[in-house]
């Protein structure tokens, strides 16, 4: 899961935007991708300076 992560990514960056492209692209397991967006929804948030 975390290569997923790694491979959808854009400049480093994952978020829910980043995680709805790559579930309309068709070239990931839709199962692997909905955990990613879970994950993401739950854990992530903006980097705060």
């Amino acid at each position: 899961m975390t290569a997923l992560g790694h491979a959808v990514a854009r400049d480093g960056v994952l978020d829910a935007r980043v995680v709805g492209d790559a579930a309309r692209t068709g070239t990931h397991h839709p199962q692997l991708v909905k955990q990613i967006w879970h994950l993401t929804a739950r854990y992530g948030g903006p980097l705060r300076a």
